[in-house]
């Protein structure tokens, strides 16, 4: 019913390296782009109907 592709969410090994980076830099940059958000300013009273939202994999917006 709805689309969703594995490599849509980065894998454990990019994450670390990711942090790593921002390790690096100690955690500050100017921007951060993203089409996701974190998990205090998510819309909920958009989200779809009908989707279990305990099945939705939110590590990135943690």
């Amino acid at each position: 019913m709805y689309g969703w592709w594995p490599d849509e969410q980065p894998s454990d090994e990019i994450k670390r390296y990711v942090e790593s980076q921002l390790d690096r830099l100690g955690w500050k940059v100017d921007v951060v782009l993203s089409h996701t958000t974190p998990l205090k300013y998510q819309p909920v009273e958009v989200f779809m109907a009908g989707v279990d939202q305990s099945r939705v994999d939110k590590s990135t917006e943690e």
